[in-house]
């Protein structure tokens, strides 16, 4: 069985028998486990002795609490050394039971989402000689976390060239939490994915282009391994970044754009190539836009907006260079859905030989006669 899951920049496969499963150590007959994971670890200080709440710690705990059913949260109190075994064990016990009664009777939290436990003195994270260790281990231990069953998937990266990719990273974000892994030897990859849940995949790899795609983790994958391939970057090709859009008349990225962001920023730090980045808006049935205008200065805008993320990340200013397009080269010029008008506000990307990157600037940008060209003038006139 193969399944093809279509792009303009990449593709995924699942085939069966490409790698092996992870070992049995690892998984349950079924391929899935049962496990928690702390989704967050946040610790309530106290003073000597206490266990009354002072209004950072009753802010600290609103920002922790979830309404979301899914997450549970595991409470432990501690104390320092000072005092008998016993009476810090009940101070403990104080503690704890402080900022449950706060999440159930004041933040309404069901009370069969909190588990408690309290150590006393047996348990310090630092040494008890100093008053500033003291003080950390006078705590209670909040932990919120996601209850899932997670799902083993085996697979491995590949380039269009058809060679095995050997470096590479793989970013994972569900609607609970998110987790990386490393692409090992050989071009292979083991992933721990929740079991029946969409998945956000953002791959990224040396000198090729990025993955950022969505996908549901379905019993399928107990049996069969992913193959994600990806194109090379390649001097003079445009690519369009996948779920980069903006905000309507705004140089700001839509909320569920910013994986993308993320997976192009790893990209290009792991990569060496140079780059022009491409703004357009969305002005659709219009005529060309150029200098001046509110359309042509919002393209600028939506390069320069990636170009500076880029660079305060840590990618080279020297390999990219941004140029605005107004709405000369929107992907739909009679866009009449949203969503198509969504697409047109959008950055791509164009690989070019480093030594001839900044031969190109924005006066190369000339606007063209009618709107619906695909040829950008200046790629051929500089």
């Amino acid at each position: 069985m193969i399944e093809y899951i279509s792009s303009t920049n990449y593709y995924i496969i699942f085939t069966a028998l490409m790698v092996p499963m992870l070992s049995s150590s690892l998984t349950s007959q079924s391929g899935v486990v049962d496990t928690v994971i702390t989704i967050i670890d946040e610790d309530i200080l106290f003073d000597s002795d206490q266990y009354e709440l002072d209004s950072i710690d009753i802010e600290l705990l609103r920002s922790l609490s979830r309404e979301d059913t899914v997450y549970t949260y595991l409470l432990t109190g501690h104390t320092d050394s000072d005092g008998s075994n016993e009476y810090n064990l009940e101070l403990s016990e104080n503690r704890v039971k402080s900022v449950r009664d706060h999440l159930v009777y004041q933040l309404n939290m069901d009370s069969t989402r909190i588990e408690i436990s309290f150590k006393g003195e047996s348990e310090p994270i630092t040494t008890n000689v100093s008053a500033a260790g003291k003080q950390k281990n006078r705590r209670v231990s909040v932990k919120r976390q996601y209850p899932v069953r997670l799902r083993p998937v085996t697979g491995s990266l590949i380039s269009n060239s058809g060679k095995l990719i050997n470096e590479g990273y793989i970013y994972m974000e569900s609607r609970y939490y998110r987790d990386s892994f490393p692409v090992m030897e050989k071009g292979t990859f083991q992933l721990s994915l929740p079991d029946g849940e969409f998945v956000r995949l953002n791959v990224a790899a040396r000198n090729h282009f990025y993955v950022d795609t969505l996908l549901k983790v379905t019993p399928k994958w107990n049996k069969d391994s992913l193959m994600i391939g990806l194109p090379f970057l390649n001097a003079d090709q445009r690519y369009t970044l996948p779920q980069m859009n903006f905000v309507g008349n705004q140089d700001v990225l839509l909320e569920r754009s910013l994986s993308s962001l993320d997976a192009l920023t790893k990209t290009m730090i792991h990569s060496d190539v140079c780059a022009i980045i491409e703004g357009h808006v969305n002005r659709p049935s219009s005529k060309p836009e150029g200098p001046g205008t509110f359309t042509y200065n919002l393209a600028l805008a939506r390069s320069a907006r990636i170009y500076n993320h880029l660079k305060s990340h840590g990618v080279d200013s020297i390999r990219m260079n941004p140029i605005g397009y107004s709405n000369w080269y929107m992907l739909y010029p009679q866009a009449k859905t949203e969503r198509d008008q969504e697409l047109n506000r959008r950055v791509e990307m164009v690989i070019k030989d480093c030594d001839d990157l900044f031969t190109i600037n924005q006066k190369n940008a000339r606007m063209p006669k009618e709107i619906g060209t695909t040829i950008r003038l200046h790629d051929i006139d500089h």
